[in-house]
C-alpha cells in the first residue's frame, strides 16, 4: 500500500504503509531493527498523522495564557511533591527529579518525559491496540539512539557522554534539563535509577526535551543534518494488520495485563480477546453465564 494522504513530516523517514505481518518483519529485518548493536528505541501511537509529544505540551496548547513554560512545570511539579504523599508512601528523594518526573508520568500528570521502549514488539503493540476501522493507520516510531548521542555532542562539545548518557545522577540532569535560563534544544534518553514495575514490564525509557519552551519534535529535529533523517523512522500500519499482530503478539506474552501488571491492566487485555481465538467450548461459556465454576457439580446448589 502506498502513502495515500499521509501528512509528511520533515526530518522523518516514512516507510511504506505495512499491511500484514509478514511485510512488517520484512521491515524490521531490513532496517536493523532487531540487531543488538543498532540500538534503536520505538515508540507506538494510534494515528499516523501524530508527531510526537509530551503529555506537558498536550496540556500547554489547551491555554491561552502565554507564561513561561518552565513556570507552569515548576508549578506542578511543587504541587506533585507537596500532595503525592496522601497517595503514595515510597517517594523519591527531593533532589531527584527525574524520578519525581517519572513518577508523575506513571500517573498521568503534565509532564515532559515521553514514554518509549527498547522493544519493537511492544511498541508495535501499543501502535496497534486503539486503532480503528475509521482512524484505519497507526505509527511505529523508530529513533536511534546514536543519533541522540551524536546530537547532543553538537549542543555539548566538550561533553563525553559515550557511557553516562543516562543523566541518573541528579544533579547531572538537572544542569542538562532545568536550566530554565538558557535551555538548550536536544533529546536524551533517559531512566530513573529505581524504575518501577511498568517501566521493567515495558522495557521502557523515556526521551526528555531539553527546551520546554520548544515542542518536542523541535528538540528533536534541532541541530540535524541531512542525513539525521534515516535514523528517525515512522512506520504507518494499517487496521489490517491488527488481528494478526495482536495473535502475534499474544504468543510472544506482549497483551496489557503483562505490560501494566496490575487489575487495570489485565482488564484492559481482555479487549485484545475480540482479536483471539475463543478457544473454550460452549459448556465453559455457560456455566460462566449462569455464575458456575466450570467443573462444578451442577447438582451442588449455590450457597447465598
Amino acid at each position: 500500500m502506498l502513502n495515500k494522504n499521509l501528512k509528511d513530516i520533515p526530518g522523518v523517514n516514512t516507510t511504506k504503509v505495512v499491511s500484514d505481518w509478514d511485510q512488517l518483519m520484512k521491515l524490521c529485518s531490513d532496517r536493523g531493527f532487531n540487531d543488538i548493536k543498532n540500538k534503536w528505541i520505538y515508540r507506538g501511537q494510534e494515528s499516523v498523522d501524530w508527531e510526537l509529544k509530551s503529555t506537558f505540551e498536550r496540556a500547554k496548547e489547551d491555554t491561552n495564557d502565554e507564561l513561561p513554560c518552565w513556570k507552569y512545570e515548576a508549578a506542578i511539579l511543587r504541587e506533585f511533591t507537596r500532595r503525592a504523599h496522601h497517595y503514595v508512601s515510597d517517594l523519591p528523594k527531593p533532589k531527584d527529579i527525574l524520578e519525581w518526573f517519572s513518577l508523575m508520568r506513571h500517573y498521568g500528570a503534565p509532564c515532559r518525559l515521553v514514554d518509549f521502549t527498547y522493544s519493537f514488539y511492544v511498541a508495535t503493540y501499543f501502535a496497534l491496540k486503539r486503532v480503528t476501522k475509521e482512524n484505519d493507520i497507526s505509527a511505529l516510531w523508530a529513533i536511534k539512539q546514536s543519533l541522540l548521542r551524536k546530537k547532543f555532542t553538537r549542543v555539548f562539545p566538550n561533553e563525553d557522554r559515550h557511557e553516562g548518557f543516562r543523566f541518573k545522577d541528579p544533579a547531572d540532569f538537572r544542569r542538562h534539563f532545568l536550566d530554565y535560563k538558557n535551555p538548550q534544544d536536544f533529546i536524551a534518553p533517559v531512566n530513573p535509577f529505581r524504575m518501577n514495575q511498568r517501566l521493567t514490564a515495558q522495557q521502557g525509557v523515556f526521551l526528555c526535551p531539553g527546551n520546554i519552551a520548544e515542542s518536542f519534535m523541535h528538540n528533536l529535529l534541532a541541530n540535524g543534518r541531512k542525513e539525521d533523517k534515516n535514523d528517525i523512522v515512522r512506520i504507518p500500519l494499517s487496521f489490517s494488520l491488527k488481528t494478526e499482530a495482536i495473535r502475534r503478539l499474544w504468543r510472544m506474552n506482549i497483551n496489557s495485563a503483562t505490560l501494566f501488571p496490575d487489575l487495570a491492566g489485565f482488564a484492559e487485555y481482555l479487549s485484545d480477546w475480540f482479536h483471539l481465538p475463543l478457544d473454550f467450548n460452549e459448556s465453559d461459556l455457560t456455566s460462566a453465564i449462569e455464575g458456575r465454576f466450570p467443573g462444578e457439580d451442577e447438582d451442588k446448589k449455590s450457597i447465598v
